[in-house]
């Protein structure tokens, strides 16, 4: 391993997104795996990447590059002067450990504050459409027992096949979207949800109360909080409530 201070340049903010979202090649994996067995202050930086959502990986890497800037003009100055570069590259591990932790602690907070609301409805309490037209297809059937059995990933191809053939049944979105949420895929529980809110009036409080949380578990914790106010305010029985406390916990914590 190589010393701290003779290390290559240190990884910037597009080689860590790059290499954490799947898009480097071969010789940007190889760059980035080999950089972080000798440098603390990207694989720091890397941690607090992969622990928080867009937002946050976005102000972490605008602060990142920053101080990266900075510590190369001050080594440009004073290229022989290893007390500075010494004290630059102590700030940078301080400066990026402490982002990393906010990122951390933002995005386990968020996670927390999913966790205490989200409670995947029952199939019994909402009607689904099939039910009321006829025998469901075996598709959704399966994507319901499945859902039932708390096995929500398993169900969720289920419901991709039976809503890729009947986009129109935003009662099944509804439950997809739910189960979706469940098993960590929140883009797409989310695109269900706002189909089943915009398109399905008898939906729209449950809909909006899952979509809320899956802006919540995303780390887009205003946007939640804005659609929590509006179901608020539609005084829809225990979904408003429910809505009314949980945005006093995230007032509480912003």
């Amino acid at each position: 391993m190589n010393h701290l201070l003779n290390q290559t340049s240190c990884l910037s903010a597009g080689e860590i997104q790059g290499y954490l979202n799947g898009e480097a090649d071969d010789a940007l994996r190889f760059r980035v795996e080999d950089h972080l067995l000798d440098c603390p202050l990207c694989a720091a930086a890397v941690e607090g990447y992969a622990a928080a959502g867009d937002q946050g990986r976005a102000q972490a890497g605008a602060e990142i590059e920053a101080l990266r800037h900075e510590m190369a003009d001050r080594t440009d100055e004073a290229p022989r002067r290893s007390s500075l570069f010494n004290w630059a590259a102590a700030a940078a591990v301080l400066v990026v450990m402490a982002v990393s932790g906010w990122l951390y602690q933002r995005h386990t907070s968020d996670e927390r504050l999913f966790a205490s609301a989200f409670q995947a409805v029952e199939q019994n309490s909402l009607a689904l459409r099939g039910e009321e037209a006829g025998p469901r297809s075996s598709e959704l059937d399966l994507a319901m027992r499945l859902y039932d059995a708390g096995n929500f990933e398993a169900g969720l191809p289920h419901f991709r096949t039976y809503l890729a053939e009947n986009p129109g049944d935003f009662d099944a979105a509804l439950f997809a979207g739910i189960a979706a949420l469940e098993a960590g895929q929140t883009e797409q529980a989310a695109a269900w949800l706002e189909s089943v809110r915009f398109n399905q009036a008898e939906q729209y409080a449950p809909a909006t109360w899952y979509l809320a949380l899956a802006h919540i578990r995303r780390g887009n914790r205003e946007e939640g909080a804005a659609l929590l106010e509006e179901l608020e305010k539609a005084n829809d029985g225990e979904w408003s409530e429910d809505a009314g406390i949980l945005l006093q916990k995230i007032s509480g914590r912003q």
